[in-house]
Order: structure tokens, then sequence, then C-alpha cells
């Protein structure tokens, strides 16, 4: 219930490119199947539960069942899509074949199809299972199509297989009538090896709860990714020697070379931070990337470039923070900087908050940042800033900002190097949350173009920002944790009205005798719908369409060689080069400043879905009930079910900077001051925010 997007998903608007999923009717046609024994195996159960939530194409929202993480399932074989010129449709190829070509420069053929599926069809069908919104972007995330994603170690998503619709092998048909056979394997978790003969085992292993009660157990998560990126010394693989670079390798700057670009600087974002988030020293990261982004400004305005390109491709997000400081730098005159979001309102969450604002005031300050109105004053207390308001068929809280000024970086007070005609931001659709958010703020304030690189072999526009555009994820844990300790804090307060006539919709917070573990399952939901300051009181910004000014398709040179893409990106932002047929406003192809408009064309292809939760399954449902039922009125009782575990301790935010005095001293409001407890202990946060 506290996943921002339900009424949504069910129900979405026009612009909205992909098929419908009711999540919570889903969960309740499984539970339903499991009512009467449908299911022929675990494995078949927890798929039908996975395959509800990858069908929200929402990269915050998540619950991967542990048991699908025993195998990892996928081809040895990964594919490229390319383009002759970057504006006829592309070929498929293998990326071995492709290699081969570039490096003998021989001929190679592409693929016609897979076990006798179209190759486009199939591809198509495959990428259901990438979190993005976008079918192009969903599309793009199946290739190894730059040095970006090559060294991000995202998008290679061919390569994975679900369990229980992973063959032995496939067929792939070249279109010179030869075949070859893609033999697939199962990989399994080292980790696991001992207990692999043993069904029990694995159960008893991989399924059932800890002996610990601590709320910082680590997930088990399965990636398509490889290993993850080591900071380089001077450059980043297959990028050329830059400017400066950040010293975790997420930000770097470049000055192309040539009389025709002498004017062109490109800023390469991978990443709003580092690969390794749990590992990292978020003040560090977020004052490097000043220092970086501050050095990279000043000696550009000193080597006279006036021209820039921002390059976000294989960006999934990172620290909100880190994406308003370089849009500070980027534009230090603009000072209402506009974030307004909206929580899904319900019942559980309202009870939550009524409560620990009089008895956990910290907790809900850490739980819910964005406390201020949309002119950016405080609401008045829980009641003022809940409201419900009905927006687009959903209840919801009324608008929320966050304080900016207690961010944690200090604000440019430099001139403004770069004029917004003369930006240009390259995505390959992947632009996540905080990439979201920042590539957002450039178009919507100041009009900054965007080139959209790839997407499905089709003559149409395609969008910039095909990720998610929430603006805060939470995991089920964190929630959890907020509960406990709000609880145990009502329960000494003597102070439960609240929680007690919420406590049948309540998340549970034990931990189920005989399901996988929350701690284990790695999942989290969005908690924060964004909204565009001109639709403030309309749809969020996930389901509105938005296309990009332009659109190229991926070259070999492209491919291999990440200036290729930049300075053909120039050259359509101020040369006057051709975009896709299809992709812009103007009749000669050329980059225009408006946005061609949502047409159904652009709709998602091959991605139909029956299962649980689709409007075209016609399973029973049956509706959801607490793990832990009220077993009387008896307060004791209640109090019983509701009390954490002893040894429980609610963690701050450990990407928080500052100490935790600190921080209220900037934010806290009148009615949330807040008088230490010396009976709870505050040490770091599990919480993650990787937004």
């Amino acid at each position: 219930m506290f996943q921002s997007t339900l009424e949504l998903l069910s129900d979405p608007p026009e612009g909205y490119l992909l098929p419908s999923v009711d999540v919570i009717g889903g969960i309740g046609q499984i539970r339903a199947n499991l009512m009467k024994d449908a299911y022929k195996s675990q494995v078949e159960f927890t798929l039908d539960l996975a395959r509800v939530f990858a069908q929200t194409a929402d990269g915050h929202f998540d619950y991967n069942p542990a048991l699908l993480n025993v195998f990892t399932f996928r081809s040895l074989t990964s594919l490229v899509s390319v383009s002759d010129d970057g504006l006829g449709v592309p070929r498929i190829y293998l990326y071995d074949d492709f290699a081969k070509s570039v490096i003998n420069d021989t001929d190679v053929w592409d693929i016609k199809s897979i076990d006798d599926v179209p190759i486009t069809e199939w591809l198509e069908t495959q990428s259901f299972q990438v979190s993005s919104q976008d079918p192009d972007a969903k599309y793009n995330a199946l290739f190894r199509n730059s040095v970006a994603t090559d060294f991000q170690g995202t998008g290679n998503y061919f390569v994975l297989r679900y369990a229980g619709e992973a063959p032995d092998s496939q067929v792939i048909k070249f279109t010179n009538g030869t075949e070859y056979m893609d033999e697939l394997v199962a990989i399994v978790n080292e980790a696991l090896v001992p207990f692999i003969g043993s069904p029990e085992s694995i159960h008893s292993v991989v399924e059932l709860p800890s002996n610990t009660t601590s709320s910082s157990t680590s997930a088990m998560s399965s990636s398509p990714s490889s290993s993850a990126a080591t900071p380089t010394s001077t450059q980043i693989p297959g990028y050329p020697l830059p400017v400066i670079k950040h010293a975790s390798d997420w930000i770097s700057g470049y000055f192309l070379n040539g009389s025709d670009y002498e004017d062109t600087a490109v800023l390469a974002i991978l990443a709003f931070s580092p690969s390794e988030l749990d590992t990292a020293n978020g003040t560090f990261e977020i004052v490097e990337a000043k220092r970086v982004v501050d050095q990279f400004l000043k000696e550009a305005r000193e080597a006279g470039k006036t021209k820039l390109i921002i390059d976000v491709q294989a960006n999934g997000g990172g620290f909100v923070a880190a994406g308003f400081q370089l849009y500070n730098q980027l534009f230090p005159k603009s000072t209402d900087v506009w974030d307004g979001n909206r929580i899904r309102a319900n019942e559980a969450l309202n009870a939550i908050g009524m409560t620990a604002q009089e008895v956990s005031p910290r907790v809900l300050l850490d739980f819910n940042k964005a406390i201020l109105d949309e002119t950016l004053k405080p609401y008045e207390d829980w009641q003022a800033l809940y409201g419900p308001k009905l927006i687009a068929g959903q209840n919801v809280t009324n608008i929320l900002r966050y304080n900016q000024s207690a961010f944690p970086f200090s604000r440019s007070k430099d001139e403004q190097v770069f004029e917004p005609q003369n930006i240009v931001v390259i995505t390959d659709g992947g632009c996540a949350s905080t990439c979201a958010i920042f590539t957002g703020l450039l178009v919507r304030e100041h009009g900054v173009r965007t080139i959209a690189l790839g997407g499905r072999p089709r003559e149409h526009a395609m969008q910039a920002v095909g990720g998610v555009r929430g603006v805060e994820v939470l995991n089920f844990v964190s929630l959890r944790a907020a509960i406990r300790q709000t609880a145990r804090d009502a329960i000494r307060a003597d102070y439960l009205d609240y929680l007690e006539d919420a406590f049948d919709v309540l998340p549970d917070i034990g931990e189920p005798p005989l399901l996988p573990s929350l701690a284990r399952s790695g999942g989290k939901f969005n908690y924060r719908n964004a909204y565009s300051r001109d639709n403030a009181d309309g749809y969020p910004e996930q389901f509105v369409y938005e296309a990009a000014n332009c659109r190229l398709f991926y070259t070999v040179e492209m491919i291999i060689n990440p200036v290729a893409i930049w300075t053909r990106s120039a050259d359509v932002a101020w040369k006057n080069a051709k975009c896709v047929n299809g992709s812009t406003m103007n009749s000669d192809m050329t980059i225009s400043d408006d946005l061609v408009p949502y047409s159904k064309e652009v709709i998602g292809l091959n991605l139909d879905y029956e299962g649980p939760g689709s409007p075209l399954y016609k399973g029973d449902y049956e509706p959801p009930s607490p793990y832990v039922q009220r077993r009387t009125n008896n307060k004791r009782s209640f109090v019983d079910n509701l009390s954490p575990p002893e040894d429980f301790e609610y963690e701050f935010n450990k990407l928080k900077i500052g100490t935790l005095k600190q921080y209220l001293e900037q934010n806290a409001l009148e009615y949330l001051k807040y008088a230490p407890n010396h009976n709870i202990g505050i040490s770091h946060a599990v919480q993650k925010q990787l937004l």
C-alpha cells in the first residue's frame, strides 16, 4: 500500500506506453491460487509473484523471491543493435560477430529470428524483464551498445532468462540462412552449492528467516551485471583521457578536438553515486563531485568553450543531493528549484504520521524529509501535510517539497558558463531516478534539448527519460524499522489509538515463519511520485509521455567510441545534422525545440501479459488479511503483537551528511522538536536511498 502508483498502474492514462497491471488484485489472485493448492511447485508460485512486480516497470518497486536467486539462467551470447548511418533502422548481430567484423573488417550477417520468432518480436517480448517504463529503453537494455553500459555493467539483459522459461538451447537464424545453436546455462550461487542436493536444505537456507532479528540483515540479489566498476587512476576504460574526473569514476569531463568542435565540452555522468554504494562515503562523494565540476567549468570557460554535451547514458540515478548540486553548478542563479512530490495516502501512513509526530518526531523526520508546502513554507502539522487530496484518480498527500538549503552541498557562487540553448543532453533512455530529476529540471525549467539514442527499430520519437521517474525509493526493511520504532515509542507513551485503529492494515513488523524474509528479498518500493511545476495537480511524471527533441540510432563507431557519439550529437545540436525520421517536429528532420506529441505508434508491442494482475486473467481473488491477526480486543494482546524484538535499534539514514543534531537543527520544525531519549540507540542506517 506504500507503493506510490498502485491505482495508476491498474488504470493508466493515455501516454503511458505499457499494459496495465493491478498489483493488489494480482497478489490477491496469487493468494487464491495458494488457497486452492493450484501451484505445482514453490518455483511456480514465486515466478507468478515476480512477474507481477516486473509488470509495473518501476525500477524502484521490486520484490525478489529468494528462491529465484539459487540459479541464474542465462545465455553466454550477447547482442548488439547497429544502424548503418544512425538514421536507418538498426539490425541485430551477435556481439562476437560484431567485434570480429570491427577488428578484421569483415562482413557478418544479422539475425533473422530466434526459435523461428522474428528477432524484433522476440526481443520486445524478452524486454518485459527490464524495469524501465519506456519500451525503447527496455529494448535498448537488451544489448551491449555503448562503452557506458559496458563500464557500468548495465544492459545486456538479453543474456538473462526467467526460471521455467529457459530451454536447454535456442536456434538463432541469420538472414543468410545459417544457424547458430545458443546453449543456455544455469549458474548456481557458489555459497549454495553444498545445499543443492536437498530441497529441504535449499528451503531452510534460502527462504527461512535467519536467527538474527536485526533490521540490517543483508539482502541476496542477482543482476546481469559483471563485476562492479573499480575506480581508475587517470581515465575510465573505453573513454579518452579526461580533462578531469571524479575519483570514483562517475563524473568525467572532456574537450572535443578538431576545428569543427573546438568550442565544445562534454560532461559524462555515468551515475550520481559510485557503484559500491553500501561502502561509499557520502560526504566525500558529493564534495568530490563538486570539485570536479567546478574545475571542469572553470577550465571550459578559460578554454573558450561555449557548448556543452551532457552524456547520461547508463545513468540509473544515485544521491539525490548530487543531482541538485550539479543542476546548481550549471544554473547557479536558479533559486526556486522545483522538487514537488506527493506520497500515496493510505490509512497505515496516516496512523504512523499521527502517532510519530507526538511520540517519535525524529523518526517521522527521517522517514518523511519533504515537509514544506508548494511555496516552501512548513506545514503546520501532520494533518495539514497529509490531506489527503484526490489527484488523477488516487488519494495522495498535499504537494511536498524539500528544504533544499539543508542539502549537503554548498551553493555555487560562480557565473553561469553555458547558456541553455548551448547545452544538449544525450541519453539511451535508461536515465532514471536522480537522473530523471536532473534531466527534467534542465528540460522543463530551461528548455535544454535532448537526443535519445537507440531503441526499437522503428522510425518514431523516443523518450529521453525511460527509467523510473519517482523521487524516493525505500526498502521494506526501512519501512518496518520506522514502524517498529514508532510502535515502541507509542507503547512507552501509551499513545496507541491511531496504531490500534489501523492495526489490520499496518505492514507486519515481524518475519513470517515460512516465507522469504524481507531482509533477504532486497524488496523496495517507490515512496514519492514526482510532479512537474506546471502539472502539480495532474498525473505524476512516471505516466506522462515526453519525447526527446531528436533521436539517433547507434552506428558501429558510436558503439565502440564515445567520442563518435559526442561529435554526432554536436552536429545534430548545432550544425543541422539530421535526426531519425519521425523523431523531430521539423520537416527537414533537424532537431527542433518543440517535442513530438504522443501517438499510438510509440506504444509497446509484444508485451502482452495474461498472468495475475492482468485484465485478461480470469482467476479467483482472495482478499488480503494481516498475517498476525488481532486475537482479541485486549490491549495487552495488541501491545504484544506490535512490540519489536528486544534487540531492535532504529538506524538513521547513513547517507545523511553531518550528525543527527546538525540535521535536526537544520530541518526540524516546531511541531517536530526532539527531546533525546537516551534509551534508544542511534547508529548508522540500514536505509539505502539510491534515487
